[in-house]
C-alpha cells in the first residue's frame, strides 16, 4: 500500500511534538523580479518544530528559524545581493523566524500552516526578521 493510499481512521493518533527534518522539508519562496518573472529559492539552514493536536487544531504551533546567509536562488551574484543591506542585512539580522498565529485543518489529518507570508495571510502566521520593524504581514 503506498502513503496516497494510506488513509488513518483516527487522526488524533499523531497528535504530538515533531521537529523539521532537514533531509525531508524545504523551505522556497517565489518572488517577482522587475514585474517580469519570478525568482524561485530556497533556504538551507533552519530549524523548526511543530505541536500538531488533531483534537483541538486551534492548540497547534509551528515555530520555524531559517538562516538568512542560506539563501540559494541559484545565481550567486543575486544572492550576495540579496544578503546586502539592500535586502535582508543579514549582518544585522541573520534569522527570519516564524510563529504561527493559527492552524486550520485542510482534510481528516492534514493541517496547513506557512512562513510564506501569502499563505501565512490566509492560514494564520507571521514571519518577521529580528530587528528589522514590523513582521512581514499575515
Amino acid at each position: 500500500m503506498s502513503a496516497a493510499e494510506t488513509t488513518i481512521s483516527d487522526p488524533t493518533v499523531l497528535t504530538g511534538e515533531y521537529a523539521f527534518d532537514p533531509a525531508h522539508t524545504t523551505f522556497g519562496f517565489v518572488a517577482r523580479h522587475a514585474m517580469v518573472t519570478k525568482v524561485r529559492g530556497t533556504f538551507a539552514e533552519f530549524e523548526g518544530s511543530a505541536h500538531l493536536d488533531f483534537a483541538d487544531p486551534s492548540k497547534s504551533t509551528v515555530t520555524v528559524t531559517i538562516k538568512a546567509a542560506s539563501i540559494n536562488t541559484g545565481h550567486p551574484d543575486r544572492d550576495a545581493h540579496l544578503r546586502s543591506n539592500d535586502f535582508f542585512a543579514m549582518d544585522e539580522h541573520p534569522e527570519i523566524t516564524f510563529n504561527s498565529t493559527a492552524i486550520e485543518p485542510v482534510v481528516a489529518a492534514l493541517c496547513m500552516t506557512s512562513a510564506d507570508p501569502s499563505v501565512a495571510r490566509r492560514r494564520g502566521g507571521s514571519a518577521a526578521r529580528a530587528g528589522r520593524g514590523p513582521p512581514f504581514p499575515a
